[in-house]
């Protein structure tokens, strides 16, 4: 998916996560492909929010942390080799969740993600039940304007729905009956809905990269 994307010019891809494993970063480390998460160097790194820029690069933006982000003497830095008794620094749900996101380096995070969500021309979502407030009321004000949105998931949640049913443009695809997708789309903001349903787990990012 990243190889499809990164073909364009200027050559850069912004991928914001709210997860906090590391998948991504094997993965684009794996095919040698530049990327940045924000963060500067190999050991003890340091974050730099100018890490991310505008053209051949993969963006990274993990709103809610990394489980390779620690405290160390009060400043959150990045670490390839931990101990068991140490916790990364990441936000999880909870009644601190929105006060610890006003801290560096999610509170930049947080910012550039939003910066970047108001440029896009598009959004590819896979598998974000639109339950973040940190993301949807941003992705949800620019798909009500026209952007248009390609949300691939198993099951499209009550969340997703509430929150994009407004959207001018979209397509969903998410898993149906006797290995086929059910695919949701609406064209433009004078249309209504149409529900069809297509051969094959074409919900799947591996499917679905197949036929685009």
């Amino acid at each position: 998916m990243i190889e499809k994307f990164i073909e364009a010019h200027p050559k850069v891809v912004n991928v914001v996560t709210t997860n906090y494993d590391r998948v991504l970063e094997h993965i684009i480390s794996y095919h040698n492909f530049p990327y940045t998460d924000g963060f500067n160097g190999k050991v003890l790194s340091i974050f730099d929010e100018t890490e991310f820029k505008d053209k051949e690069i993969i963006n990274l933006i993990k709103v809610h942390g990394s489980l390779n982000w620690f405290d160390v003497d009060g400043e959150i830095r990045f670490l390839s080799s931990i101990s068991k008794d140490e916790a990364p620094k990441i936000i999880a749900p909870g009644k601190n969740k929105y006060q610890e996101a006003y801290s560096s380096p999610y509170r930049e995070l947080i910012q550039k993600a939003d910066d970047l969500i108001k440029i896009a021309s598009s959004f590819l979502v896979v598998g974000f039940g639109f339950n973040d407030e940190h993301l949807t009321p941003k992705i949800k004000a620019k798909v009500k304007k026209g952007t248009p949105i390609v949300l691939i998931t198993k099951k499209v949640s009550d969340s997703s729905y509430k929150e994009l049913k407004n959207a001018e443009k979209y397509i969903f695809l998410e898993e149906s009956e006797n290995g086929k997708t059910k695919v949701t789309y609406k064209e433009n903001s004078t249309t209504d809905k149409i529900e069809i349903e297509l051969e094959g787990d074409l919900w799947q990012l591996n499917n679905f990269m197949e036929i685009i």
